[in-house]
């Protein structure tokens, strides 16, 4: 477990320097309040000041960022004013986080089977190459669904260790951690419960007994206290933003927010994004896990394929869909695969003859499979190779070289328009330079008040595409 810890930290330290630059669009935004959160730990700000009007409704636009919950935002502060602003130290929480998550990994597997399938399932997240991506920051909400997943994993560890031993500490960790996950992408984390309920209904005599549901009172009332002071805070401190967000995050049930839809089979599509599995691989994993309601040791089982069912189910059932909202299990759709295949092949009666063979031909199973996660060629086509993707790399590439190189004078205090020239990059000046920085010029009046007032104000352009990027100061009449 050692070197697989080390040989995860190497892996993630290797794909967070893969994109020298932030990734849009989501990182950009997570990493710009996480350098504001230094300043300010308890407002989030996506501008230094509110220097002009905005429209707090708008994620991309406005002053006080509630768009995400502040935990993984606070680990980004964390580390950056640890080790500097700057891209690398931004995404290290992903790093440590991806390689903690194995030990939890590592004792569910062995808790519900036995510590070989529980050293597999966690070398076989170690490989898998979405949440890899994650920590390179290249997907949507990145930061944020990697320490979801992270926290999330852990309170049902703490669960399995909890149901093992009975010992009461786990049930208090349990709330907690789920408490955290609730600090980092809202009620979802409180998936840990689903699983939890279902065991007390199903192997629990006496159901309207107040012992029964005494554990899961317990740990829910430590998830009230991590989770619900900051909503009580935000709420009173920042009262527009925090119940516009609120309304936000129930629309994702009803309304395809952000363009971002799809039918009841988006994540039965969507498999081969994560796990990189073909048509007849899709099948055999849907039989693995239907599997586990059949297992003889029925409360582990039936624990993992309730979390899973219910997480599938309930992302199925929301109209908005992304391709990372199911990715929150997957250390459990791992370890409930290699679980049950490991309990098929267990039965067979290998004799000592063929032990030797049996063992070379677990190797290349597991070897091809960790290929499959891997994907390699997708890795490629992922980060420069893909022909359809390279010009919008090789433009990023550029315009972050200029971003990063470009010096404003010490002593002014300067306000950037970008005239939205590239997706949003305006976050990206204000996380390299100490400025102000908006992707449209507002009206002439409020320049004009923006110099009274002692600013100087600056205009990007481009010209002949991307091979001209010039940085102008306004003259104002």
């Amino acid at each position: 477990m050692w070197f697989l810890f080390l040989g995860n930290v190497s892996l993630g330290y290797f794909f967070i320097q893969i994109d020298p630059y932030l990734n849009l669009w989501d990182e950009q935004f997570h990493v710009l309040v996480g350098k504001h959160l230094i300043e300010t730990p308890l407002h989030p700000r996506l501008q230094p000041t509110d220097l002009l009007p905005y429209n707090y409704e708008s994620w991309v636009e406005n002053y006080t960022w509630l768009h995400k919950q502040p935990l993984a935002l606070w680990q980004i502060a964390l580390s950056m004013s640890l080790f500097g602003i700057n891209v690398i130290a931004a995404r290290l929480p992903m790093v440590l986080l991806h390689a903690l998550i194995i030990y939890p990994v590592f004792r569910i597997g062995s808790i519900a089977y036995d510590k070989k399938v529980g050293f597999i399932s966690a070398f076989l997240f170690t490989l898998l190459l979405y949440p890899l991506e994650l920590v390179a920051g290249l997907h949507t909400s990145e930061h944020i669904d990697l320490s979801f997943m992270f926290y999330i994993t852990v309170s049902i560890w703490c669960w399995f260790e909890w149901q093992y031993t009975k010992n009461h500490v786990w049930l208090l960790l349990l709330g907690f951690f789920a408490g955290l996950a609730v600090l980092t992408k809202w009620l979802v984390g409180l998936l840990v419960y689903a699983g939890f309920g279902v065991h007390q209904l199903l192997f629990n005599k006496g159901l309207v007994q107040w012992k029964t549901w005494t554990p899961i009172l317990k740990a829910l009332f430590i998830t009230i206290l991590v989770g619900a002071p900051w909503q009580i805070f935000t709420a009173f401190t920042y009262p527009n933003e925090f119940y516009h967000e609120m309304a936000y995050n129930s629309l994702h049930l009803t309304q395809p927010v952000e363009g971002h839809g799809g039918d009841w089979l988006f994540y039965w599509h969507n498999l081969h994004t994560i796990y990189g599995l073909g048509t007849l691989w899709k099948w055999l994993l849907l039989i693995l896990i239907l599997s586990l309601f059949f297992r003889k040791k029925k409360p582990y089982a039936i624990y993992l394929g309730t979390v899973i069912a219910v997480t599938y189910l309930f992302f199925s059932f929301a109209t908005t869909k992304m391709p990372s909202f199911c990715i929150i299990v997957s250390p459990v759709v791992l370890i409930a695969a290699v679980g049950q295949t490991t309990t098929f092949f267990t039965t067979w009666n290998v004799g000592k003859q063929h032990y030797t063979w049996y063992k070379i031909g677990s190797f290349i199973l597991l070897f091809g499979i960790g290929l499959t996660l891997f994907r390699p060629a997708q890795l490629l086509r992922n980060h420069n190779l893909d022909k359809n993707q390279y010009w919008f790399r090789q433009q990023l590439e550029q315009t972050y070289s200029f971003v990063q190189n470009y010096s404003f004078p010490a002593n002014e205090d300067v306000v950037l328009f970008t005239n939205n020239y590239f997706h949003q990059i305006h976050v990206q000046w204000m996380f390299h330079h100490n400025i102000h920085a908006y992707s449209t010029k507002p009206a002439e009046e409020l320049l004009l008040k923006l110099e009274k007032n002692g600013f100087s104000l600056y205009e990007v352009q481009v010209k002949d595409g991307f091979h001209s990027i010039e940085i102008i100061k306004l003259p104002l009449k």
